[in-house]
């Protein structure tokens, strides 16, 4: 005869539990993602480069939605920071990013990864001014009104791998380029 343990069966119940609560959290609309969408924000990045500190930078991203669950994300970041030895340096880090979302009508939490380059856009030739960067992000976008959304990300960059870093906090607005099916 063939039994199950008292906590085997509370773990499926568990299981089953967080599957249906998830499924209640969809809406039926999830599985129609929302189209590529355009977005700018601006906020402040921690930087530990040649010094440190903290400046303004401003971002702009455009989102690909590859599945309901995954995001293509092609975007450039640039800020100034003082490297302690010269007047400030202008950088600019176009990255590529992946992004796993969590996906609904409304709001999509996001967790991604991706890599890219920093280019200093002063002085020297860009092949002695480029770094590699790799990077981690988090966030959430949410769709408040028609096409229009806003959202908020926190995003690591490790720069020249290890070398140096920025933590960027940012806040913008994104527009759909098509209306929501």
């Amino acid at each position: 005869m063939f039994t199950v343990s008292r906590s085997r069966r509370v773990s499926r119940g568990y299981s089953f539990g967080l599957v249906v609560a998830t499924a209640a959290l969809l809406p039926a609309g999830a599985a129609a993602q929302q189209s590529p969408a355009v977005g700018l924000g601006a906020g402040f990045t921690s930087y530990d480069l040649a010094g440190t500190g903290t400046v303004f930078v401003v971002n702009g991203v455009l989102d690909l939605p590859l599945s309901p669950f995954l995001v293509f994300q092609p975007g450039v970041a640039y800020f100034r920071y003082d490297p302690g030895y010269d007047a400030s340096q202008a950088s600019l880090y176009p990255e590529l990013s992946l992004q796993l979302q969590i996906p609904s009508s409304i709001v999509n939490p996001y967790l991604g990864a991706g890599a890219g380059w920093a280019l200093s856009v002063e002085g020297r030739s860009l092949r002695d001014n480029m770094k590699v960067t790799l990077h981690a992000a988090v966030g959430v976008r949410a769709w408040i009104v028609n096409r229009w959304g806003a959202q908020i990300e926190a995003r690591l960059r490790s720069i020249d791998p290890f070398a140096g870093n920025s933590f960027d906090i940012t806040g913008g607005v994104h527009y759909q380029l098509r209306a929501r099916q």
